[in-house]
């Protein structure tokens, strides 16, 4: 698929690129566009190895949200909001592909960034917000309603059940304007 295509999208973990690099990057070949939707790789290349050649755009279109997120809205007809970014421009072309292929797995919104920011805003979002601060405040809320007395289910359902199934939807839907007012 590498040595056919133009357009390489090398969605994988962040594990996965690392130990297919060296089986893609022989067929990268001049003028073709490497495209990544985390700039991990890339970002950390000495320790990756993930060093693509000088010929080739490199972009990254990176959603935010989690994969599953994407492709839920995309059969929708919804999106979900994208950084993008050019790390590399053989061609000229670069920032208008990474742009189209923003638009292409359904962003409404692409704003611009480049890779390294890509990657500290991802990691400090997901390690600090998702599963730092939400899964402390999960456990202290938890622990604070069993030491009140109530059961583990009914302690669980006003944590987590009350946060991912009622008030996560209202605020995706309606924003947090709409929550403060009502």
């Amino acid at each position: 698929a590498v040595k056919q295509g133009t357009v390489i999208e090398y969605l994988l973990s962040d594990a996965g690129q690392i130990a297919l690099w060296p089986k893609v990057k022989p067929h990268l070949t001049a003028g073709k566009t490497l495209y990544f939707s985390h700039g991990f790789g890339i970002t950390f290349k000495e320790k990756t190895g993930i060093v693509p050649p000088s010929d080739i755009d490199v972009v990254l279109a990176a959603p935010k949200g989690s994969g599953t997120s994407v492709r839920r809205l995309f059969l929708q007809g919804k999106g979900i909001n994208s950084s993008y970014a050019v790390f590399q421009d053989a061609t000229g072309n670069a920032e208008e592909k990474a742009i189209a292929l923003g638009i292409g797995v359904g962003s409404g919104y692409l704003f611009k960034t480049d890779f390294k920011k890509e990657v500290y805003s991802d990691l400090t979002g997901e390690r600090g917000t998702l599963m730092g601060a939400i899964a402390g405040i999960f456990e202290a809320q938890y622990e604070v309603l069993r030491s009140k007395g109530h059961s583990p289910s009914e302690a669980f359902n006003e944590t987590v059940e009350e946060l991912t199934q009622s008030l996560m939807p209202l605020v995706a839907e309606n924003g947090m304007d709409w929550m403060y007012a009502n």
